[in-house]
Formats: C-alpha cells, sequence, structure tokens
C-alpha cells in the first residue's frame, strides 16, 4: 500500500526535494515598490547600494562597482514599499539602510568585515535553507547571494537570517523578540 501511495504521488509531480526554484511572488500583493524590490533582487543591481557606498562616487559606472556576495530586502512592515536592506561585497564592505521606494534611503550604517567575520558570513549563507517560504508580507525576507558564478534568490522568515543579523549586525527596526 505505501508503494502505491509513493508511485501516486511522484507520477502526479508531489517533489520531496526542497524547492530551490526561483521564489513566486506572485503571492504577494502586486505594488509598484514590491515589484522594485523583487527586480533588484533577480538583477543584483540595487540602485540604494550604490548611494549609500561612500566609497565610490555617486554619479561612477555601476559596473566599476565591487561585486555584491549578499543582498537582503527585510520587510518589515505589512507594505511592499520599504525595507531594511543589508549589502556586503567580496571584500566583506557591508552596508545596511531602511529604503522607503520613491522616497528615500534612510540611516545607512557601513562597516568592513574582519577575514573572520567574512568567513563566518559565508559559512552562514551557504546554511540558509534551500526551500523557499513564504512568510506574510511583513515578515518576509527576500535573500540573494553569490554561490560560485551564480546569483540565486530565495524568500525566507527572518529567524532564517539570525545568524547573518549577528556577524552584520540586526538593526532595530526587525530586531523583535522570538516567538
Amino acid at each position: 500500500m505505501n508503494r502505491i501511495l509513493l508511485i501516486i504521488l511522484l507520477a502526479s509531480g508531489f517533489a520531496f526535494a526542497a524547492d530551490t526554484s526561483a521564489p513566486d511572488f506572485s503571492r504577494y500583493p502586486k505594488s509598484e515598490g514590491f515589484d522594485y524590490f523583487i527586480q533588484a533582487h533577480r538583477s543584483g543591481d540595487f540602485f540604494e547600494r550604490r548611494i549609500s557606498d561612500r566609497r565610490q562616487k555617486l554619479n561612477s559606472d555601476p559596473s566599476s562597482y565591487e561585486p555584491l556576495i549578499l543582498a537582503i530586502s527585510h520587510f518589515w512592515r505589512d507594505s511592499g514599499s520599504s525595507a531594511i536592506e543589508y549589502f556586503v561585497t567580496e571584500s566583506g564592505y557591508a552596508i545596511n539602510c531602511r529604503h522607503i521606494h520613491n522616497w528615500a534611503t534612510q540611516a545607512s550604517h557601513e562597516n568592513q568585515l574582519t577575514a573572520d567575520q567574512l568567513a563566518k558570513l559565508k559559512d552562514a549563507i551557504n546554511r540558509l535553507p534551500e526551500a523557499n517560504t513564504y512568510p506574510p508580507l511583513g515578515q518576509l525576507v527576500i535573500v540573494s547571494f553569490r554561490t560560485g558564478g551564480t546569483w540565486v534568490t530565495r524568500t525566507c522568515r527572518p529567524e532564517d537570517v539570525r545568524s547573518i543579523y549577528t556577524i552584520l549586525g540586526e538593526r532595530f527596526e526587525t530586531a523583535r523578540p522570538s516567538p
């Protein structure tokens, strides 16, 4: 009986493997702001990162910027138009900011990770869940990272990125007590 059930499940397309495909953002309310964040994660081009990177001139060529290894957009409100964002480059230069779409990039902070912190961060990235999860919008975290030469985007819950926040320093907007 168990074999028959397994065969039926497999034949019907039921998968036991993790969903490592691109996230399905159609589950969330559509808005211009939310679409902006999605496109930035898919392309890896984050305007707010460029204006917050004090090492570069604002109008310099985006291709001259050091490549990112990590980008996080944490929606801490039930609105897709604002997110807390974290960016880390290959050398460990880290920036975080509060981004309100079409309005402002606020309260940016930057720091240089040590070699030990960068190694721990890469390990924490490798330990992120492989499956996309779909929490309510006010708890959604979009994480994009470079693995090999590939830019990967996943959706997850705040608790899935706590080890990353421990290394980078979590901002007060998203630092909520665990349930």
